[in-house]
């Protein structure tokens, strides 16, 4: 199983999880509808977070130290 899960941080690195309007996505996609119509030249917007909140169940338990790294997600 050697690379399984890798590529959410792929994605991430090279930018394809972010909005299509500030460069993300993909462009030129093979899609098939629901319908059964095909379309070779679609956009995907994935629409993902780079990571999720911290749960305020751990935060009650484990506190942030100063200067630790953001517990909330910048991008929502």
């Amino acid at each position: 199983m050697a690379f399984r899960g890798l590529a959410f941080y792929d994605a991430r690195r090279w930018k394809v999880i972010d909005p299509v309007s500030a460069g993300g996505g993909r462009t030129g996609c093979v899609v098939i509808s629901n319908a059964g119509a095909l379309n070779t030249n679609a956009t995907i917007d994935y629409n993902y977070l780079d990571y999720w909140d911290v749960p305020e169940m751990k935060l009650a338990y484990n506190p942030p130290a100063a200067g630790s790294f953001a517990i909330k997600n910048p991008k929502q």
